[in-house]
């Protein structure tokens, strides 16, 4: 499992948001802002505003920052003798789908104690294909553009990544 580490704090910050649920996240080497706000369905402008980042470029492993918790999502704190088959299994989800949310480079070693994130009960997950909308995906879903957009951070419902995992609510 990466350095990063990741765990559900209440916050309040009235320049932001009124009691809004927050992940502590701490920066690894090697990691970017686009790099953690892809990892959490948020992007970079959220994640400076939040944080009152004055440099975007300058961010230094070991800070910590906040990551809006995204509605998609849970923490889960590793227990003596997990795996993430296991873990996936319990909780409905896939291997690759914790690998994806918490950024995960040898899932081979996950350590006791260490939180990792896990797609909330009752979401599911599809790969956006050439030719997707995301109103398209809300109608086979039975859901709505705007409930896929909240539950994926997505700030611009018509820029969709082909290859791009979403969370099915």
């Amino acid at each position: 499992m990466s350095e990063a580490s990741a765990q559900r704090i209440k916050f309040n910050d009235k320049d932001v948001y009124n009691m809004r649920e927050y992940i502590e996240h701490t920066i690894a080497r090697g990691e970017t802002l686009t790099s953690i706000a892809r990892r959490y369905g948020t992007t970079v402008q959220e994640l400076v505003r939040l944080n009152r980042i004055t440099n975007p470029d300058l961010i230094y492993a070991g800070e910590t920052i906040r990551v809006p918790a995204s509605s998609g999502t849970r923490s889960y704190t590793i227990r003596r003798g997990d795996t993430l088959s296991g873990i996936a299994q319990q909780y409905g989800t896939t291997v690759n789908e914790l690998i994806r949310l918490n950024d995960i480079s040898n899932p081979d070693l996950i350590y006791a104690g260490d939180t990792i994130l896990i797609p909330a009960s009752g979401s599911s997950t599809y790969t956006v294909r050439r030719g997707d909308t995301l109103w398209a995906i809300a109608r086979r879903f039975g859901t709505t553009v705007n409930r896929l957009a909240r539950l994926n951070g997505i700030v611009n419902p018509a820029r969709l990544s082909i290859g791009q995992v979403l969370l099915i609510p």
